[in-house]
């Protein structure tokens, strides 16, 4: 499994990656946007589900559910 961090930053990339994966038959189950929620949970050393509630965290914990397979 691979999940794209900060995919909005650089769209290219983000492209390449994508046709990467398919080609290697490698499933995508999230991107995650850029957000400075992020960094500042790094520098409280708090994982970022316990520092926001917001919707990155939200998208983290998702993506937990999916691979964990607790949906």
């Amino acid at each position: 499994l691979v999940c794209i961090n900060k995919y909005d930053v650089n769209e290219e990339n983000t492209h390449r990656i994508e046709a990467y994966c398919l080609s290697q038959g490698l499933p995508i189950p999230s991107k995650i946007p850029f957000d400075n929620v992020v960094t500042e949970a790094i520098v409280k050393g708090i994982p970022v589900v316990e520092y926001s509630q917001g919707r990155l965290a939200q998208q983290v914990e998702d993506l937990w559910q999916r691979i964990s397979g607790n949906h």
